[in-house]
């Protein structure tokens, strides 16, 4: 595809791949599907014109297009995962989606377009499945799919914008990528010897959603992993939470040796996320979910006090704050290679045959302005990282990023989760397990306030 057509056929490709994510949503497996073969075969039609516009963003690179992964098989999943299945395609889809910050060739990066094309690759097995489900004669109406390719001699006019015609007071940014939490689900990625999983809990006694978070990207010689815990006193902290560990696990999987570049590009997104919020309206769904039960207009202060602080709020916590600690691995000839960083408090421990050690070293009095935050004071608080030197993982080893509550009342995070399953991880499963497993110290947490205080997150790499 040519560089022209290229730039032509971008931003209709993200809008209908935006649309996919939306009839996923949407779409109800636990029932019989009233779905006409035609709209399948638009959907596929569709997703086919929208790999050849990702694939002609990877040759842009000189890259060679990867083959597509087989995959899941989706016709033996059991009933419960084949009825989530639609929400977790969706909440895939649009992670991907979210990491092009705007609709232009230059926006999207390699390691960008590599997840798009794997998660359309994804959604056309899918369909294929579907096909097989729908009955030959079933009536309309199809779902709402859109060809993204116009022809060259006839480009579509212009979506019409519903500014416009909305209230200004509605209007904000769409947070809805982040509202399907697969850390809060529990997951494991495996690749070669090497299996990571994460997850995230609300924490003993919460009453309110976890401010914790966990992620994990593979790339093609290794996994970048962080976890998040939100400032208990910030407005909008489990937004922030997982707005940081997305944005730094993508950043490091593309630049694995530029971990401080991960943290910035967290950093960075939270200022995108800071300055959509003061261009929204006090009724958007966007500023209802920051501000919680705080009035508008005191919302409004403390966002522009986040942006550029102001003095008679120094003892306010600013908006969109979060601790943040990040690793990459990557296979060597010698072995796993994994580096670290962090800003604020959180924890990471490495487990060998000799020792579990803290990979940061001894602890250090808490720092309060060593926070991953966005505006004046976010750039400052860059300079409060951390680096740990590299470590050299063998078969059996493995390395973990916590939130503080996972180790809370116990030696470390090993020792704390070795209470709670005497194998951990030897005999750990899917990620459900990860997630059953915080569970479980959330009930001992309820019964014991001394130990697991505070929203637990946890990611682990083991080398097998």
């Amino acid at each position: 595809m040519d560089e022209r057509r290229l730039r032509e056929e971008l931003p209709s490709v993200l809008e209908f791949l935006g649309t996919v994510a939306s009839f996923l949503d949407g779409l109800d497996m636990s029932r019989p599907l009233e779905l006409p073969a035609s709209a399948l075969v638009d959907l596929r039609d569709g997703l086919r014109r929208a790999r050849t516009c990702i694939e002609g963003t990877i040759a842009r690179f000189g890259e060679p297009v990867p083959a597509p992964a087989p995959g899941i098989a989706y016709g033996t999943m059991g009933p419960a995962l084949r009825k989530a299945l639609p929400r977790k395609l969706a909440a895939q889809l649009r992670s991907e989606l979210s990491a092009v910050p705007a609709p232009e060739v230059e926006a999207v990066t390699l390691f960008t377009a590599f997840g798009l094309h794997g998660r359309i690759n994804d959604l056309l097995r899918f369909v294929a499945f579907l096909a097989g489900e729908v009955p030959r004669a079933t009536p309309p109406p199809s779902p709402p799919t859109r060809r993204p390719a116009p022809e060259p001699a006839a480009p579509p006019a212009p979506a019409p914008s519903h500014a416009a015609v909305r209230d200004p007071a509605t209007i904000g940014p769409d947070l809805s990528v982040y509202d399907i939490r697969l850390d809060e689900l529990g997951e494991r990625l495996d690749d070669r010897a090497v299996s990571v999983w994460f997850a995230a809990s609300p924490g003993a006694g919460a009453r309110r959603p976890g401010l914790a978070a966990s992620f994990a990207v593979p790339f093609p010689r290794g996994f970048a992993l962080a976890v998040a815990d939100g400032a208990e006193a910030s407005l909008g902290a489990r937004l922030a939470a997982v707005v940081a560990v997305r944005a730094f696990c993508r950043a490091a999987a593309e630049k694995p040796d530029d971990l401080a570049g991960a943290v910035r590009a967290a950093q960075l997104q939270l200022g995108r996320l800071l300055a959509m919020l003061l261009a929204a309206g006090d009724a958007s769904d966007a500023m209802t979910l920051i501000r919680g039960e705080t009035p508008p207009e005191n919302a409004r202060r403390i966002l522009a006090h986040t942006l550029h602080p102001e003095e008679s709020l120094r003892r306010v916590t600013p908006a969109l704050a979060t601790s943040l600690v990040g690793a990459v691995a990557v296979r060597t000839e010698l072995g796993v290679r994994v580096s670290a960083i962090r800003l604020g408090a959180t924890l990471a421990e490495v487990r060998t045959a000799e020792a579990i050690e803290p990979v940061f070293g001894p602890p250090r009095p808490a720092d309060p302005q060593a926070i991953v935050r966005p505006g004046d004071a976010g750039e400052t608080a860059l300079g409060r990282m951390e680096r740990a030197p590299p470590r050299l993982l063998m078969r059996g080893d493995a390395v973990v990023l916590a939130t503080p509550a996972v180790a809370r009342g116990s030696a470390g995070v090993f020792s704390s989760l070795t209470d709670l399953s005497p194998r951990f991880p030897a005999k750990l499963g899917d990620g459900k397990a990860l997630a059953a497993l915080l569970r479980k110290a959330e009930e001992l947490g309820s019964e014991d306030q001394t130990r697991f205080a505070g929203a637990l997150g946890l990611a682990l790499l083991a080398v097998r």
